[in-house]
Parts: structure tokens; sequence; C-alpha cells
């Protein structure tokens, strides 16, 4: 993308700036932005070739009710895929955007192909012990959320929800049921 021309609609056309603007970084990194370049694809350029990996990345968890409260993803016993590829392998190349929020991008290992059909497959199976269903329930009724990060954008989901009757505005608690969701 050339940035050159929004810029000068905003000042001076150009043959009227100073000669010392002139030869400052600034107007020399303008000239590079505008030259074309050859990238390949990939997630630094947004752009993929067909089949080509995309990488989902885990970030964190916390209640819905307070976004600020958030814990690494993994503090969840979520089973970590175990499909070949390197994972929980902290993201490089964190942008400002993510420093200054706090997030800390980790490899979800999942298979995700550009412009191809996934066919819906297991990733992983395990069993909950009872501290790791004690620690989803506690989730679940705190309204925990996910999140992820694909090809940079965010993804949002709810760990588990509670059905039943759960009193609503001042109604005493029925059963209750926790289900967590392992569909993504």
């Amino acid at each position: 993308m050339c940035l050159a021309p929004l810029l000068t609609q905003s000042v001076a056309p150009i043959a009227v700036l100073p000669t010392s603007l002139l030869s400052s970084p600034l107007v020399a990194l303008l000239v590079l932005s505008c030259l074309p370049s050859s990238v390949r694809g990939s997630a630094d350029t947004h752009k993929y070739e067909a089949a080509e990996r995309v990488q989902l990345y885990v970030n964190k968890i916390g209640p819905y009710a307070n976004p600020l409260e958030t814990y690494p993803y993994y503090n969840l016993p979520y089973c970590h895929p175990v499909d070949g590829h390197e994972t929980d392998q902290l993201k490089t190349g964190a942008s400002i955007g993510e420093t200054l929020e706090g997030h800390s991008l980790r490899s979800s290992g999942f298979h995700i192909f550009f412009g191809k059909d996934s066919p819906e497959e297991d990733l992983c199976t395990m069993k909950l012990t009872k501290t790791d269903l004690e620690t989803f329930s506690t989730a679940v009724r705190q309204q925990y959320f996910y999140q992820m990060y694909l090809d940079d954008l965010p993804v949002w989901g709810m760990v588990g929800e509670q059905r039943g009757d759960t009193g609503g505005e001042g109604g005493e608690v029925g059963e209750v049921d926790e289900f967590i969701f392992t569909k993504r």
C-alpha cells in the first residue's frame, strides 16, 4: 500500500515543501513504501497460496463479566493437540497492539489450510481428573470465554454454559447442569 497520496492530500504539494523535509527519513520511508514488492504469502502479508497453512493462535481465557481479568489459555485443562505440529510455542514478532494488550499468543497446532475444506476430526481425547472437572466447572459457572486469533483476527467463544433452573432474578436455584463446549 502506498501511503504517499494520503499524506500529500493533507499537506502542501510536494513542490513547495522545504528541502530539509525532502531529505528526511520520513520521505524516504514513504518512497520505499510505494515501491512494488514480490512477497510470498504468509501470516505477515495476510495473503495465502491455495492449501497453505493458516496459523491459529490461542490467547487467553477469563470471565465474561470482567474482560480485564484474563489468564493464559492453557490454565484450563484443554488438551494440547498432538498432531506433529509444534504446539504451545510463543508467537514470534508480536505487534505493538498485542504487546500493549498483554496477549501471549501460542500456536494451537490445529490443521487449518487456506481455501481447503477440513473434515471434522477429533484432535485429541482425554479423561478429565477430578481437579480438571472442578476447574472446568468453575469456569462454566463464572461464564469464562476463550480468545483465539486466526490470521490476526480475534475469535471469541464461551467455554461452556449452565442449563436448567439457575434461579433467574431472585429465584431459588434448582438443578443446574454444566456443559463444556468441545467443538470450536
